[in-house]
């Protein structure tokens, strides 16, 4: 049983070195991929919140309204830059709209396929 373990481990091991080897390449990030759809967008507001709310001591509810506000600026400012699906967005209050959507969606009061349907009625209303 405990070579088992061992082999186990050993083998974890392993595939988690390789894998930390072609992460830690020179390589530069593109955001614009990272916020490609709106599923990776809510995925995007969770580690910036994490990182804010460890730096401030944010509470449980404020860490809800922290949630929000970081998904409207994380919204503004990737329209702003053109960066992912935000650059076929015209309107600033489309681009708030979906970034109370993220924020919702970050927090789970709404799942992705209610706000993406509400994207395509966005998309549909140009």
């Amino acid at each position: 049983m405990k070579q088992k373990i061992v082999l186990f481990a050993l083998l974890f091991l392993s595939i988690f070195t390789v894998s930390a080897a072609t992460v830690l390449q020179d390589e530069p990030v593109d955001i614009s991929a990272l916020l490609a759809t709106f599923p990776l967008y809510v995925v995007a507001i969770l580690p910036v919140v994490g990182w804010i709310k460890n730096l401030i001591g944010v509470e449980d509810n404020q860490a809800r309204y922290l949630s929000w506000v970081v998904a409207v600026a994380l919204a503004l400012v990737a329209w702003a830059f053109k960066l992912g699906f935000f650059a076929e967005f015209v309107s600033w209050w489309q681009v708030l709209i979906i970034g109370v959507l993220g924020g919702f969606t970050a927090n789970g009061l709404f799942n992705t396929a209610f706000a993406q349907g509400l994207l395509a009625l966005l998309r549909a209303n140009k």
